[in-house]
């Protein structure tokens, strides 16, 4: 019998265990809506992306990262192609996803 060597590296579980930490660091900034939308504005600052205001006129750049929020409790970013401004857009992509409940808790009395 030939045995596998295991793709399990400690280089692979430590950037396992630093992923894990930014997704936790993440949930226990966001005890509600409101704080979720102000982490994401903070790591999307801190990426690079630009701060815009919905009832100001946009001027974007190609391949650059934007993001606008509104009453505190929602926020959409995106970012620009690299053709961006010199070519009409005939397509873009929209991912979202809800703010209301970021808390992931366990149930006190779970059956598991």
């Amino acid at each position: 019998m030939v045995s596998k060597k295991s793709i399990l590296s400690k280089d692979l579980l430590d950037s396992g265990r630093a992923y894990a930490r930014k997704i936790i660091d993440g949930l226990n900034a966001s005890p509600s809506h409101f704080h979720a939308v102000n982490y994401c504005k903070s790591q999307l600052s801190q990426n690079g992306f630009t701060e815009l205001k919905e009832t100001e006129k946009w001027t974007l750049e190609p391949s650059k990262g934007y993001y606008f929020s509104r009453n505190g409790s929602t926020i959409v970013a995106f970012l620009t192609g690299a053709l961006c401004g010199t070519q009409t857009v005939s397509s873009y992509k929209i991912v979202g996803c809800h703010t209301d409940s970021p808390v992931l808790k366990i149930a006190p009395f779970s059956k598991l």
